[in-house]
């Protein structure tokens, strides 16, 4: 089957075929009948020229056919791939929402509970349901989240175009880090307004909640810094998982829908752009 492949060899083969049919058939007729033996010849070669032809017609069905059977193998293997990666992405992205959604408005709340105040002196606000170990939950699980889709594109490497998954990884860590160091700055300074739950041996004297003092003027305005901080970093991230899943529906799905999907466009000139290509 290798050799029909190769329409040289096939040429030869024919050749060679040829050559030996007409020494036996002269041989056999002692090169007294030549014109029997041509025509004899002449039938023989229609008959192998025929049979060489349904040959090749064969081995072309059979390859054409691995090939198809072979793409949609690939196919699949890339439907399954990206199904993964978005599914990943996606829970990435409802984390990252959450915890930058409970930072950002938590001075909102607090500021909320000092108006209350301010307005009836007497007036005890409730505490706000955020506490330390809470928040601390969310942001860890956002990262942990952050983590699992650099692990995805690792486990799939060998897929994406050369070096793209370690620019992407070596990216992401980078600002994992900077997102931890936000948080850890917010969360040094905010947990002495947070309340406590108390333990139950001590609720009797305590109460089930302790709510330390509210923060004044100058620490809310601080508050607010940092938790605008923390949240810009959680959209940077939101960003590139934005990045990932066009890069990802593009490298995936494009062919089958004969189009590309433009790249993001931040509104912030320094911002990074994650692509599979740069």
């Amino acid at each position: 089957m290798k050799i029909i492949k190769n329409p040289i060899a096939l040429i030869v083969l024919l050749i060679l075929i040829l050559i030996l049919i007409l020494v036996i058939t002269l041989n056999y007729y002692q090169i007294i009948k030549i014109e029997g033996a041509i025509n004899h010849l002449i039938s023989i070669i229609s008959i192998v020229a025929g049979l060489l032809l349904i040959v090749w017609q064969i081995s072309e069905q059979h390859n054409n056919s691995l090939k198809a059977q072979d793409e949609g193998m690939k196919q699949k293997i890339k439907l399954d791939v990206f199904s993964e990666l978005d599914l990943t992405l996606k829970k990435c992205q409802n984390s990252l929402v959450e915890t930058g959604t409970s930072v950002l408005t938590l001075p909102q709340k607090f500021d909320l509970r000092i108006f209350q105040q301010s307005i009836t002196p007497s007036f005890q606000a409730a505490p706000v349901n955020e506490r330390a170990e809470l928040l601390t939950n969310m942001h860890f699980t956002a990262t942990r989240k952050l983590s699992s889709v650099v692990m995805v594109l690792e486990k799939y490497e060998i897929m994406f175009p050369d070096d793209s998954v370690k620019k992407i990884t070596s990216i992401k860590n980078k600002d994992i880090e900077k997102l931890t160091k936000c948080f850890t700055e917010f969360l040094n300074f905010t947990r002495a307004f947070l309340p406590i739950n108390v333990p139950e041996d001590r609720v009797a004297q305590l109460g089930k909640v302790y709510s330390p003092t509210l923060p004044n003027k100058e620490q809310l305005e601080n508050l607010k810094g940092l938790s605008k901080n923390y949240h810009k970093q959680t959209i940077q991230m939101l960003g590139y998982i934005y990045d990932i899943r066009r890069e990802s529906q593009n490298y995936f799905l494009s062919s089958s829908f004969d189009r590309q999907l433009p790249p993001r466009k931040p509104t912030d000139p320094n911002a990074k752009v994650i692509s599979f290509y740069s």
